[in-house]
């Protein structure tokens, strides 16, 4: 929460908190004018974000009860978990119970990969490597509930989940090479996805 702190150059203090092994905190100070205008604009930026992915959550919800294609409820799980999981790590919903973080680590790991199983037919043309990420999914799933149950860190779960994923981008790659147009749009969505989560992982590890 800023604080509003009064006296012959008046500022306000923002306290940003990062996800780190143990938390790390980062004081900024603005003047009046440059805080209202830096909270404007990232407040715009964020609500764009999350107004464009609840409205592709919206809108592949009515597709599915239209066609009911399984490949669009795994869409809508992979989304909705990834938006939670974005807006936990951007502190803008409080995280009650780290539990909470690691199923949705784990519902937006399984539920990409087994997109990407049933979206680009790799189930048909692929048999093998379908096979194998429908086995890593059990993996995975095993390696949830053992986080969930034994005194095990969470990194296992979240470097487990994005190496299915970067499995998965290579088996998009593929079929985008074999001249499936979809794929392309799969691998590029899900580059920048483990793009994003690994340099916001490394990023916890510097200081400011």
């Amino acid at each position: 929460t800023p604080i509003l702190e009064k006296g012959d150059n008046e500022f306000i203090m923002g306290v940003e908190i990062s996800k780190k092994s143990s938390l790390k905190r980062t004081l900024t100070a603005y003047s009046v004018d440059n805080y209202l205008t830096v909270v404007a604009k990232k407040r715009t930026l964020q609500t764009t974000i999350y107004g464009v992915a609840g409205a592709l959550i919206f809108f592949n919800f009515c597709m599915f009860l239209l066609y009911r294609k399984s490949y669009l409820v795994y869409y809508i799980i992979y989304s909705s978990a990834t938006l939670f999981i974005l807006m936990v790590g951007s502190w803008h919903i409080p995280l009650y119970d780290v539990r909470l973080w690691n199923f949705a680590l784990f519902l937006s790991s399984t539920a990409s990969v087994m997109l990407s199983v049933t979206g680009l037919q790799i189930r048909d043309v692929m048999p093998k490597v379908a096979s194998f990420l429908s086995g890593s999914c059990i993996a995975l799933t095993l390696i949830y509930l053992a986080v969930a149950v034994l005194p095990l860190p969470s990194e296992l779960l979240y470097f487990s989940g994005l190496t299915i994923c970067a499995i998965a981008v290579l088996a998009a790659l593929i079929r985008m090479m074999q001249g499936y147009v979809p794929a392309f749009f799969f691998a590029l969505g899900w580059s920048i996805l483990i793009a994003g989560f690994a340099l916001n992982y490394l990023s916890s590890f510097t200081d400011e």
